[in-house]
């Protein structure tokens, strides 16, 4: 019995492995340089980039903002490698910080209003 093919592949045929596409990316990332990326990937990146900090301003006061911020001051070490977007004298691991800066750019859901701006693709981790 033949197996049906798809676009040239056997239809049971997962594909690369996670360790391949793993190293693939790994790959791509490593010999990735600035000057690669076409100019209207980093025009839109910047656009992007601005909608996510003034989502940042509007949000890093909300009263749940506040809740996450002194939950991360309670739970992380006071002396990890990033900062707080609205208070960078306080520091704090990667992972508090993303769920801090990342809460505060999402609180307000003003990407609602913006339709070329419908995600915010960064949740900051300042590393000093």
């Amino acid at each position: 019995m033949t197996q049906a093919k798809v676009n040239g592949a056997k239809a049971n045929d997962t594909g690369p492995s996670v360790e391949e596409r793993t190293a693939n990316l790994v790959k791509f990332c490593s010999e990735l340089t600035f000057d690669k990326i076409p100019a209207d990937v980093v025009e839109r990146t910047k656009f992007l980039f601005l909608d996510t900090v003034a989502c940042c301003v509007a949000g890093h006061s909300h009263a749940s903002v506040k809740a996450m911020k002194s939950f991360a001051k309670q739970m992380a070490p006071a002396d990890g490698p990033c900062q707080l977007w609205f208070a960078p004298e306080e520091r704090t691991t990667a992972a508090f910080a993303a769920l801090v800066n990342g809460a505060s750019s999402h609180v307000v859901e003003l990407d609602d209003l913006n339709n070329r701006g419908m995600i915010h693709p960064v949740s900051f981790t300042s590393s000093a």
